[in-house]
């Protein structure tokens, strides 16, 4: 499909594990600069959030288990297209 080699293709993959070596430290300190501010209410968001998701995910193999791969690709698909839409509405000038 892509015309890789399979060196290249393994270089390209992991890449993308390579990116947690700066993307958690960073994360772990954004997150300790924002509980220094926010304290426990985002806490509590990120419980609210993480139970969606949980829930979302939970509902999807019961609406087509012969579906199982399209079905989770259009929810994300769908979340995507919110995030994006969310920052256009409100962060736009």
């Amino acid at each position: 499909m892509f015309d890789l080699k399979l060196h290249t293709a393994g270089v390209i993959a992991a890449t993308f594990g390579m990116a947690n070596l700066l993307a958690r430290p960073f994360g772990g300190i954004v997150s300790d600069v924002a509980a220094r501010y926010f304290g426990m209410r985002v806490i509590l968001f990120s419980i609210g959030v993480q139970a969606v998701c949980g829930a979302a995910f939970g509902v999807i193999p019961f609406i087509s288990r012969r579906s199982l791969g399209i079905i989770p690709g259009l929810t994300d698909a769908d979340g995507n297209f919110g995030s994006g839409l969310k920052q256009l509405i409100f962060f736009s000038s």
